[in-house]
């Protein structure tokens, strides 16, 4: 086999293997609001991890598959990382504080509650959309 032929092979191979198991029907990222796709809202429903006053606000799903085993999901009450035998969140009422920062790689969320506890959001496209509606969703719950 000449080398031009073998190349394009692997490359194909390699896409291939890439792309098995990815739903490359969705776009990866944080999907807000009416654009959350009806999958992800399967998954979340699947999952039951919303409460029936619960509205999703912000969602990331961070697997390549975007299969709902590992979420981010920002709601109206709460704030949260979702993934298989482990769900950590955040009531917004309890927030205290948020912090920021940017790789090249990633955007991210540290949550902190007013007991402490700390929730770590990595997000790697669209990061600066989910702080910007955790802010937001924050500010409605102050006090005026």
């Amino acid at each position: 086999m000449n080398r031009q032929l073998f190349l394009e092979f692997f490359w194909v191979l390699c896409f291939s293997i890439l792309s098995y198991g990815c739903d490359l029907d969705r776009e990866q990222g944080v999907q807000i609001y009416n654009t959350i796709d009806a999958t992800s809202l399967e998954h979340i429903k699947k999952i039951g991890i919303m409460e029936k006053n619960e509205k999703p606000i912000a969602y990331y799903d961070s697997t390549l598959s975007m299969d709902g085993s590992n979420i981010f999901l920002l709601t109206n009450k709460r704030v949260g990382h979702f993934k298989t035998n482990y769900d950590k969140y955040i009531l917004l009422d309890n927030i205290k504080n948020i912090g920021h920062t940017e790789s090249l790689l990633e955007d991210r969320i540290i949550v902190v509650g007013k007991s402490g506890d700390k929730l770590i959001i990595s997000i790697e496209t669209d990061g600066e959309l989910f702080l910007k509606e955790l802010q937001e969703q924050l500010e409605k719950k102050r006090p005026r």
